[in-house]
């Protein structure tokens, strides 16, 4: 976005994505920005069976994200489980890193589950 549009366009589209993430977490969750165009989510005490939902409702709300510019976004999302719950924090981005770059590499806009090893 920054290098089509510029920096201005992109930090919309930056703040336009937080919005939409922001939006759908509940009051114990936590969305940070990562890097770049990255997001990290934070899910407090929440099994798969509803972080699922969470998440491909994120996604779907930031795919429909479209900015003045008419510039418009996918959200790619890796999703970290702790199958004990007691998995480092290092450990948990890690492997949503790496379920990220899979989804990236296979086409962008979906939702990949990684379960900490």
């Amino acid at each position: 976005m920054n290098d089509s549009r510029g920096h201005p366009a992109g930090d919309e589209i930056l703040g336009l994505v937080a919005a939409a993430i922001r939006s759908n977490l509940r009051a114990q969750d936590l969305a940070s920005r990562y890097g770049g165009d990255e997001f990290v989510v934070f899910l407090a005490d929440c099994p798969v069976e509803r972080a699922l939902p969470i998440m491909e409702r994120i996604r779907a709300v930031v795919a429909g994200v479209t900015a003045a510019s008419g510039s418009t976004v996918t959200a790619s999302v890796g999703l970290a489980l702790s199958a004990e719950g007691d998995a480092q924090l290092d450990d948990l981005v890690r492997t949503a890193d790496d379920a990220l770059l899979s989804v990236k590499r296979s086409g962008k806009n979906q939702l990949l589950v990684a379960e900490t090893v």
